[in-house]
């Protein structure tokens, strides 16, 4: 996957989900059959605070195609 695509996407999920902002994303080939299509997942993981200043996990996953387009994003705590 191209930088400047990788880039686009981390633009609209730094929006999205601002504790993320500035992590680098692991990038994995979509191993599902039916694609065909070079479908990407971008992985982001960062900590984020609750309200009594714990410590959440935060990952955010994201598929993707080629072109940057944003097929799906997920997040989990």
């Amino acid at each position: 996957m191209e930088k400047k695509v990788v880039e686009k996407i981390s633009k609209m999920v730094y929006a999205k989900f601002p504790e993320v902002k500035g992590k680098k994303p692991k990038i994995k080939t979509s191993k599902k059959a039916s694609t065909n299509n070079g479908n990407f997942i971008l992985t982001y993981n960062a900590t984020a605070k609750d309200i009594r200043g714990r410590s959440i996990p935060r990952h955010v996953r994201v598929v993707a195609n080629a072109k940057g387009k944003i097929i799906k994003m997920s997040t989990s705590r």
